[in-house]
């Protein structure tokens, strides 16, 4: 996953090289886990010395018992009407749905399906399913060359999750992932500022597991 913040055609990430993330904050417990981050070093400035963003926080919590993730942006961009690209990238042909609502979708590969929402706030955005491209093609190496020498890796089976807008000020972006599970109940997806996450206490539940089969009434030895 990556941000992208008032991208431009010049050849350079939106990102200040030889920057550092500072982790904030960040707990383990049995029932889930969240790990903070301040990002603004490396977003606030891009390599061309100009600001786009004045903070940004960036968390991760894996929740519902770890059958959920949590990916969240919060952060105030220091232009008016600030672009901004979030992707979420999607490899092996895996197949990416957006449902009608424009707020959430899926994720199918190998048979197992995520199960994927978005709340922003921004003024004005839009979910989307993108191929690997770039966000300007006429960057794309790729479709600018026929010599394999000068391409980069092939992209072909991979795919993304774009979240595309425009906002000015503070903005947040919550992504919510997880595991569809017959039976299994998630919690509803809302906008907590990370500083106030919650970890419930306790031990994880407790399965049956199965650990001898018989056929016919012989064991199955070889069952694992």
């Amino acid at each position: 996953n990556c941000l992208v913040i008032n991208a431009v055609n010049d050849g350079y990430p939106e990102q200040k090289f030889n920057s550092q993330v500072k982790r904030i904050g960040g707990e383990s417990k049995p029932k889930g886990s969240t790990a903070l981050y301040d990002l603004t070093d490396v977003y606030g400035y891009n390599n061309n010395g100009e600001q786009n963003a004045i903070s940004y926080k960036r968390g991760f919590f894996l929740t519902d018992n770890r059958y959920s993730l949590i990916v969240q942006d919060e952060l105030e961009l220091a232009k008016p009407n600030s672009t901004f690209h979030s992707f979420f990238h999607v490899t092996e042909n895996g197949v990416i749905t957006i449902n009608p609502d424009g707020k959430s979708g899926t994720i199918e590969k190998g048979g197992e399906i995520l199960d994927f929402t978005v709340i922003c706030d921004a003024d004005e955005w839009k979910l989307e399913k993108w191929d690997a491209v770039y966000i300007d093609p006429s960057m794309d190496r790729n479709l600018l060359t026929d010599d394999p020498d000068k391409m980069e890796y092939d992209r072909s089976d991979i795919s993304k999750i774009a979240i595309v807008g425009r906002d000015s000020g503070k903005l947040n972006i919550s992504v919510k992932m997880s595991v569809r599970d017959k039976g299994r109940e998630y919690s509803e997806h809302t906008f907590v500022p990370m500083e106030s996450w919650q970890i419930p206490d306790g031990e994880l539940p407790r399965y049956p597991v199965l650990d001898k089969v018989f056929v016919n009434g012989i064991s199955y030895d070889e069952f694992s």
